[in-house]
């Protein structure tokens, strides 16, 4: 583990301000079933959204933006990402891709390869069948979700927040894995998340929508690994209130709506109350 100071709630409840003070220009190229939930979501931590993505104007519009958010669920537009992602880098725009489906087959796989290989990205986000077929070099897919035989557990806990963190060292980024047990790490430091809610499974598009949370957070913080901890447990703790909330009568569309206010409404005192994350020795 590196020197630096452990992260506590008051700070992650500081990334957040931060992101509501500065607004940050995020440009999420996403795909289109969660595109609105994605602006949405955006909007309701404090950011701006940017969707565009036709390669025509993505040069221009990258160069304004403050952070870029890159979701491969969108394989239309693969030349607009490599556009986006090099004026990004040219200018030190931060980076999030979110590896979408990259089990289903060769060709999601080889360009979320060639993105984080070819250029700089701040983070990686996925669940774990995503960021293990990335990490293997084999193809393992359940659509776009997690595979079973995936699933972070306390039992598996180490071992896979081992091969994460490794994976982080060596390709300079971050990582944040996304189960009913997060797991963020930078390589130095691993920090495993216990928030969140089994209905946030229920609504399409939580991930996409967690993404444009991670580079909101990243783009208008200086630390990169505290940031991407406080965006999953913001996040999370957001779908664990909205679950509880839920009467018998109601469902997954009132989840989404009380999901979405109560992201936007957070304070600190509900950080303290429900932040819910460990250091791992791995």
């Amino acid at each position: 583990m590196s020197d630096t100071p452990k992260l506590n709630t008051d700070e992650i409840y500081e990334h957040l301000e931060k992101v509501r003070a500065e607004a940050p220009l995020i440009q999420s190229i996403t795909n289109f079933v969660t595109v609105n939930d994605v602006a949405n979501v955006t909007l309701a931590i404090g950011a701006r959204p940017c969707m565009a993505e036709n390669p025509v104007e993505i040069e221009d519009i990258t160069n304004i933006t403050d952070g870029l958010n890159l979701n491969l669920g969108n394989t239309n537009a693969f030349d607009a990402m490599e556009i986006a992602i090099k004026v990004a880098n040219k200018n030190d725009i931060p980076v999030v891709v979110d590896p979408v489906g990259v089990g289903i087959g060769k060709f999601r796989m080889d360009f979320t390869n060639k993105l984080i290989n070819d250029y700089k990205v701040s983070a990686v986000k996925g669940n774990a069948s995503e960021l293990n077929t990335i990490i293997l070099g084999s193809f393992s897919s359940s659509g776009v979700d997690v595979s079973k035989d995936d699933v972070i557990t306390e039992d598996n806990l180490i071992r896979k927040a081992s091969d994460y963190k490794e994976y982080a060292l060596r390709k300079n980024t971050a990582v944040l894995v996304t189960g009913a047990i997060d797991i963020v790490t930078d390589g130095k430091n691993t920090i495993a998340v216990r928030n969140g809610d089994e209905m946030m499974d229920k609504i399409t598009g939580s991930g996409c929508m967690l993404s444009s949370v991670l580079c909101s957070f990243i783009t208008a913080n200086t630390d990169l690994f505290k940031s991407c901890v406080s965006a999953a447990v913001v996040f999370s703790i957001a779908g664990q209130k909205a679950a509880q909330s839920i009467q018998n009568d109601e469902g997954i569309g009132t989840f989404k709506v009380r999901f979405m206010d109560y992201l936007y409404n957070i304070t600190l005192e509900d950080i303290k109350k429900y932040a819910d994350f460990t250091y791992l020795e791995v």
